[in-house]
């Protein structure tokens, strides 16, 4: 081989190390595709709903206590008891009472009878003044005789009645079905006149509490429907209605008072529970999402958006956003089912990136 040869050979080899070393250089690895935590869309909820916190409350609440003071005699019910309307709670010791119910008995008979042989007489002295031949002192005396017979059995009666009154406020029975959430007084106890002697709530209804805010208190109304829930009976769902709103705020939240009525039939919800309340907007049928809100961002045109996993990739999605609720965002639009929202990892994304959930 001459020199020129080996000139041209030398050359050759030195371009392909060149080549080579310089495609070894110009590869591009592909980075790693960004871990995110998605939401999927799975369904449309009812829009301009508003979630509070509630507390539950008794719908009727009620002391009972005895009219007439006395000494215990009988305490009949328990604390957590249930009872029916007419149930007897408590009994005082009645025997001066129940002497004056007997003896006002016996007296109404004695007066009873008087004014049946004073109507006897009365018709027997009518027939003899109707033929003429009764005097009329005698018809007069028959007369006056049937009317003082009247007014003792009116009087009679009163008496009676009073008594058997005094009687019977030596007992206390329930006014209406519900459960005794505090028993108060205890057999042997003195016991005086309008002294509490049992606590009685209603519960087969409930009122529940939340307090709203004055910015949302004008969208509240009357009627409106609610669900409640309860983690203490597992997040069981109730329903009911919006009854009473209240017209004061309280000074230092400017928050009003709110009370709804739901059923509770099966009595699981009791006073002083905590529980969720979702209040549902009934003035129009729209329908939304509800997202967190610090997932909502706003690009420079001033649209909110979000990001979502398109088929492994990182695509913004914009969107029209409504009500701010206690839960989230509420979206009105922009999202369907299905969709997968990212609501983890966002900030480390850009449009068209390879993501993995």
């Amino acid at each position: 081989m001459n020199n020129m040869n080996r000139k041209g050979w030398s050359t050759l080899i030195v371009a392909a190390a060149l080549i080579s070393g310089c495609a070894g250089k110009g590869k591009i690895e592909m980075p790693a595709p960004v871990k995110v935590k998605v939401l999927e869309i799975s369904e449309s909820i009812s829009g301009g709903s508003r979630v509070y916190s509630g507390t539950v409350e008794a719908l009727n609440s009620t002391s009972l206590s005895l009219a007439s003071g006395g000494r215990l005699k009988q305490v009949c019910v328990s604390e957590g008891q249930m009872v029916k309307k007419g149930d007897l709670i408590a009994v005082v010791d009645g025997t001066l009472q129940g002497n004056a119910a007997v003896a006002g008995k016996a007296q109404m008979q004695q007066a009873e009878d008087a004014l049946e042989q004073a109507q006897d007489y009365y018709k027997r002295m009518k027939l003899l003044h109707d033929n003429g031949s009764l005097a009329d002192m005698r018809w007069i005396d028959a007369q006056t005789k049937l009317k003082q017979a009247q007014q003792g059995v009116r009087a009679a009666r009163a008496s009676a009645n009073i008594s058997n009154k005094q009687y019977g406020d030596t007992r206390l029975y329930a006014p209406f079905s519900g459960y005794i959430s505090e028993k108060l007084g205890e057999t042997g106890q003195m016991a005086g006149p309008g002294v509490p002697t049992a606590i009685l709530m209603n519960i087969s209804q409930i009122k529940v509490k939340i307090s709203v805010p004055e910015s949302e208190i004008s969208g509240i109304k009357k009627g409106m429907k609610v669900s409640i829930s309860a983690v203490a009976v597992g997040n069981q769902a109730f329903t009911g209605s919006v009854m009473e709103i209240g017209v004061n705020a309280d000074p230092s939240t400017r928050s009003y008072d709110v009370r709804a009525l739901v059923n509770n039939q099966d009595h699981k919800l009791l006073p002083g529970m905590l529980c969720s309340v979702t209040v549902q907007n009934t003035d129009g049928e729209q329908y939304g999402i509800i997202l967190p809100a610090d997932i909502v961002q706003i690009d420079s045109d001033n649209r909110p958006f979000v990001w979502a996993d398109k088929g492994g990739k990182a695509r913004k999605i914009f969107i029209t956003i409504g009500d701010n609720t206690a839960s989230g965002v509420y979206v009105t639009g922009g999202l369907s089912v299905k969709e997968k929202v990212i609501i983890e990892g966002q900030q480390k994304i850009s449009s068209g990136m390879n993501i993995t959930e």
